[in-house]
């Protein structure tokens, strides 16, 4: 009996230390932006449920798990010290764009011209969505043969100003190719050429010197430009991939998303809700597929804790220096 007490306490104190640094760095967004708007994950039950439906608060989609929400810290806060609230999800880990030299890697123009093939692959037909920092859209590159906009959609995350706020994710603005080719898209690009870097090697069509192409230099733009800055941030990450496929089931054309960014913390295990999700999105239909970015970390040196097993069972303990 004093054995089952001991593993009950055990699992208790195990998931109460899960909570709590799921939590880790909350305080800190809750005093610095407790009303601006942001995603977060709740329980999937129906006590969430009907709290939900009284506040009034849209579900933007859900998994088995958890429930997708957009709203404030303040909020989160409030129903939490209510215990209205039992739990919620909040991460700390901060995004780092990243990238590679993918096409001296791979045999790209064969593929083009179809040598070996039923057909060529140039990317016809189908949506490149990228999640990145934006896109310099007059770049040649991202222009038709007439001289318009190749991208259909720049959700951007970094402003709520100016352009249409899109639901049910109800935050960032979205342009169309219409506000693009007529000048009033206001968004861009600024600061670094990582966005447009990576939407260059994988949709660049080459017609600003005619020779460097992407790996689909006929595919269709979705650019979300992410915020780095904002709270739960693959959980934004994992609206872009709904939006994104969503805008293609709509258009009736298979998409890719490209995730050239990531966290060096959180899980990595694919079980956290933004991985949930995503998967869930890619089980619901065929013609969808999630690229990401694994590792490239630079001159970072080496992130992998390491230890030696020399026991039954060993034990590595390390202090997280973000």
């Amino acid at each position: 009996m004093k054995y089952s007490l001991l593993l009950l306490f055990l699992i208790n104190a195990a998931l109460v230390t899960y909570s709590q640094t799921q939590k880790f760095g909350f305080d800190k967004v809750l005093a610095e932006a407790p009303n601006e708007k942001t995603t977060f994950c709740v329980p999937n039950d129906t006590a969430t449920r009907a709290l939900l439906e009284r506040e009034r608060i849209t579900v933007k989609y859900g998994t088995s798990n958890w429930l997708f929400i957009t709203t404030t810290p303040s909020w989160i806060d409030q129903q939490s010290k209510s215990n209205a609230l039992k739990n919620y999800y909040f991460e700390f880990a901060p995004p780092a764009a990243l990238a590679d030299t993918a096409r001296l890697m791979h045999v790209v123009d064969p593929v083009h011209l179809g040598t070996g093939l039923t057909s060529p692959y140039t990317g016809k037909n189908v949506i490149i969505g990228y999640v990145d920092q934006g896109i310099d859209f007059t770049h040649p590159d991202f222009l038709d043969s007439l001289g318009k906009t190749r991208v259909l959609r720049y959700w951007d995350h970094s402003t709520n100003v100016g352009g249409t706020i899109p639901q049910p994710y109800n935050y960032g603005i979205v342009w169309d190719s219409a506000a693009i080719n007529n000048g009033t898209c206001t968004s861009t690009e600024e600061s670094t050429a990582h966005g447009s870097t990576v939407a260059g090697m994988g949709s660049g069509n080459g017609r600003a010197n005619g020779t460097n192409k992407g790996m689909a230099p006929e595919s269709n733009i979705i650019i979300v430009e992410t915020n780095f800055n904002l709270p739960n941030w693959t959980l934004t990450v994992a609206d872009a991939c709904d939006y994104i496929f969503k805008v293609a089931d709509t258009l009736g054309m298979p998409a890719v998303v490209n995730l050239s960014l990531g966290t060096y913390l959180g899980s990595h295990d694919g079980n956290d809700p933004a991985a949930e999700y995503m998967e869930s999105l890619l089980d619901a239909k065929s013609g969808r597929i999630i690229v990401c970015a694994a590792g490239n970390s630079g001159n970072f040196g080496k992130n992998h804790v390491t230890g030696i097993v020399d026991a039954d069972t060993s034990f590595v303990w390390f202090l997280n220096n973000p």
